[in-house]
């Protein structure tokens, strides 16, 4: 709803129980005060699901405020929103598989994710780091994806500068794509894979990716 502050879950089509194509869920899920200039407020949701289970997670302010909230019946019931982060500097990514879903976000020191299987969101795990006076200074846009029972792959766009901005040349800076995996559900990391590097004339950017 973007001229008021609700996020909202619609699904459409053919569903157990319906006998019409449509819209046969209609909940409000939260709200967010995220605003976006003159056009009304942004929460940025981002919908997951996989088997009965459906997550939906939003910003839901301009502080970094990042909830979620999941359902265990096909969205019919959903329980009480959880926080995931306070510290999200951008929109978050989510994937559900069998009985796991990831979420992954932007924080100012890193790409994180947060992992559900049974029971609560797992820990903060960190996938990339950031900082002032590293290479890469910060970053946007993560992804997610979730293979067998452990595997978890996330993609993300990481910056030379601090505006995420740059240009190719004799003074190279700008973004980068990058990839990381882990075999273990986050809890370690195999090594980072660039998968483009503004530095090179063939395959640098000198805007956002």
């Amino acid at each position: 709803d973007a001229d008021g502050n609700n996020i909202r879950l619609l699904e459409g089509g053919h569903r157990a129980g319906s006998t019409f194509e449509g819209f046969s869920i209609n909940l409000s899920i939260g709200t967010t005060a995220l605003q976006v200039g003159d056009d009304g407020y942004a929460g940025f949701p981002v919908v997951a699901a996989a088997g009965d289970r459906v997550l939906v997670a939003w910003l839901a302010n301009a502080n970094g405020i990042l909830k979620a909230r999941l359902s265990e019946d096909q969205g019919s019931h959903f329980e009480p929103a959880v926080t995931l982060t306070t510290g999200a500097t951008g929109p978050a990514q989510a994937f559900a598989s069998g009985n796991r879903i990831a979420v992954v976000y932007p924080e100012p020191d890193g790409i994180k994710l947060r992992l559900k299987t049974t029971g609560a969101f797992g820990p903060e795990r960190t996938v990339a780091s950031f900082s002032s006076t590293g290479t890469f200074k910060n970053g946007y846009a993560p992804t997610v994806t979730l293979l067998g029972q452990q595997t978890i792959g996330v993609a993300w766009s990481e910056c030379r500068r601090a505006d995420c901005t740059g240009v190719n040349g004799t003074s190279p800076k700008g973004v980068d794509v990058a990839w990381r995996e882990s075999t273990d559900n986050g809890t370690t990391w195999k090594a980072k894979v660039a998968l483009t590097n503004s530095t090179s004339t063939a395959s640098g950017s000198n805007s956002r990716r």
